[in-house]
C-alpha cells in the first residue's frame, strides 16, 4: 500500500508541475516495488515509466532513457505489461532530443501495433500518427508531415468534434 500511495502522490504532484516534490515519491515507490515485487512486475514497470516520464520533464534525458529502456525490457518478460508503450515513450524522448533516426522506428512500430490491435483509428492511434507527423516535420519531410497532420485533424474532428482540445492541438 505504501508504494501505491507514493506512486499516486508522485503522479499527482507531477501532473501539477511540482516535479521536485514528485521525484522522491516516485523514486521511493519504485524502490519498494523493486524490493517486494522484483524488476519484472507490472507495478514495478509502471513505476519505472512514471519516474522516466518525470525525468523527461526535468530534462534529465539520460536517466529517463535508461529507465524507459529498462521498462521496455522488463515488459517483454511480463505478460501484464505493454512493452510497446515503453518503446513509444522512448521514441518520444529520442525525438525530443533530436535523435530522429533512432526515434522513427520506435514510433512506426507503435503505430503499426496500434493499428493491428483492433482499436482502429482511435485517439491513441491518431496521437501516434501525429507524433510521426512531428518527427517528419523535424526531418524536413514536409509532404509526409502534412499528410499526417491532415489525417489526424480530419479524424479527430470526426471522433471528438471541432472544439475538443485534442482536435485543436492537431490543427
Amino acid at each position: 500500500i505504501r508504494a501505491r500511495m507514493q506512486a499516486v502522490m508522485g503522479d499527482v504532484y507531477a501532473s501539477m508541475g511540482l516535479y521536485k516534490e514528485a521525484e522522491p515519491l516516485l523514486k521511493e515507490a519504485l524502490a519498494i516495488r523493486r524490493e517486494r515485487l522484483g524488476d519484472v512486475h507490472s507495478r514495478t514497470i509502471y513505476s519505472m515509466n512514471a519516474l522516466a516520464g518525470l525525468y523527461k520533464k526535468l530534462v534529465r534525458y539520460d536517466e529517463a532513457e535508461s529507465l524507459y529502456v529498462e521498462a521496455q525490457e522488463a515488459a517483454k518478460q511480463d505478460a501484464g505489461s505493454d512493452a510497446l508503450v515503453f518503446r513509444y515513450n522512448l521514441g518520444l524522448l529520442l525525438m525530443e532530443q533530436g535523435r530522429l533516426s533512432e526515434a522513427e522506428p520506435l514510433l512506426l512500430d507503435h503505430l503499426k501495433e496500434q493499428r493491428e490491435s483492433g482499436e482502429g483509428e482511435d485517439v491513441n492511434t491518431l496521437d501516434a500518427v501525429q507524433s510521426l507527423g512531428i518527427l517528419y516535420y523535424r526531418q524536413g519531410r514536409l509532404k509526409e508531415a502534412e499528410a499526417r497532420y491532415r489525417t489526424v485533424t480530419e479524424k479527430k474532428r470526426g471522433l471528438l468534434g471541432e472544439d475538443a482540445p485534442s482536435t485543436i492541438s492537431a490543427k
